[in-house]
Parts: C-alpha cells; structure tokens; sequence
C-alpha cells in the first residue's frame, strides 16, 4: 500500500474511531505498520514469506531498514 493511503488511514482511525491497533493480515514490506506505528499506534502485521517478514521488522517511516 502506498504510504499516502496509510496516512490517510491512521489519521481517520486517529481522529475519528477509539481505534489504536492496526491489523495488516497481508503486511508484505511492512509499510501500514510503520505508518501506524509512526503515528503513536499499535500495529500487528501477518505475512507468509519469512523473508518480506524480516523486511517488515525492520521497516522505519523514512524508509531506511534498521541493521539486522
């Protein structure tokens, strides 16, 4: 998902549900989970590939990947 559409779906769980925990059953790269996490949420991702799981793990909101 494109990061844009990420914001704009943490900022309506922010500024319109009691809403704090974002599940992404298809997580791949990880970015929802950044975004929310970015954003003062909580953020359970699923993915089936071990490897685009580690990416997800190590995904920042910049980009940048945290070293192994």
């Amino acid at each position: 998902m494109a990061g844009a559409a990420c914001e704009a779906v943490c900022d309506f769980l922010l500024r319109s549900t009691p809403c704090r925990v974002v599940v992404d059953p298809f997580c791949g790269r990880g970015t929802m989970l950044a975004v929310a996490n970015a954003r003062g949420l909580d953020a359970v991702g699923v993915e089936l590939s071990p490897r685009r799981a580690r990416l997800a793990r190590r995904l920042r909101l910049d980009g940048s990947q945290e070293p192994s």
